[in-house]
C-alpha cells in the first residue's frame, strides 16, 4: 500500500515504523521545518514496552525508561503535601509496571528506527485532498501530488486534517475536494 502519514511526532513516527517493516511504501510529512523539543514524559505500561521492542527489535529503550511508583508532591516551603500512588490508580498488579520516557527522547529514538522505505518531508502540509472509497489524491505544500491508499493522521492537538474534515466553517469543499487557503504553501 501506498500510505500517507500526517504528523512526525511519536504517534506518526511509531505508526512508520510498524507500517514501513511491513513493507508498505510510507510518505511521513511534518509540518514544523525541523524537529523541536516539546511535551513531558510519556507512561509506558507493559504492552507499550512490549510493542515499542516488536517495533525496533532494539533494547536501547530500555536504558530511558524510568519506572514510577510513588510521586511525592511539595508546597513552595518544602513541606510534603502528599503521596500519589500510581501503581494503585492505575490498579496494577506485581507483574506490571508502569514507567515514563521523556517525549524528546522517544521521538528521537523513533526517529533513529525509521525504516529505509519511509520518506520523511519537514515543513510539508497538505493543500489539498480528494477522498473517494478506494484512495486519496494530495496534493502537498511542496508541489507533490500523489494518489494513496490510506491517509493516516497522527497529528497532535492542532490537527490540519481534523480541520479540514469536521470544521468545514472556515473551508470550502467543491466536488468533495478541500481546499484549505490557511494551509496553502502552494498556489492552488
Amino acid at each position: 500500500m501506498n500510505i500517507l502519514i500526517v504528523g512526525a511526532g511519536p504517534a506518526g513516527l511509531a505508526s512508520a515504523i510498524f507500517l514501513g517493516n511491513q513493507g508498505h511504501k510510507i510518505t511521513l510529512i511534518e509540518k514544523a521545518k525541523e524537529f523541536t523539543t516539546m511535551g513531558f514524559g510519556i507512561l509506558f505500561f507493559n504492552e507499550g514496552k512490549k510493542l515499542l521492542w516488536q517495533a525496533t527489535h532494539d533494547e536501547g529503550f530500555r536504558a530511558l525508561l524510568k519506572q514510577v511508583g510513588v510521586k511525592t508532591y511539595f508546597d513552595e516551603e518544602g513541606n510534603v503535601l502528599g503521596n500519589v500512588h500510581y501503581n494503585s490508580i492505575f490498579h496494577l498488579n506485581s507483574h506490571d509496571s508502569l514507567t515514563s520516557i521523556k517525549r524528546e527522547d522517544l521521538h528521537n529514538f523513533l526517529h533513529e528506527h525509521l525504516p529505509k522505505n519511509v520518506d520523511l518531508q519537514m515543513g510539508t502540509t497538505i493543500c489539498t485532498i480528494v477522498n473517494t472509497t478506494e484512495y486519496a489524491d494530495v496534493r502537498l505544500s511542496n508541489g507533490t501530488e500523489e494518489r494513496y491508499d490510506l491517509v493516516v493522521s497522527a497529528e497532535g492537538t492542532h490537527s490540519q486534517l481534523r480541520d479540514m474534515f469536521y470544521l468545514y466553517s472556515e473551508d470550502a469543499t467543491v466536488n468533495n475536494t478541500l481546499l484549505l487557503d490557511r494551509y496553502r504553501g502552494a498556489a492552488l
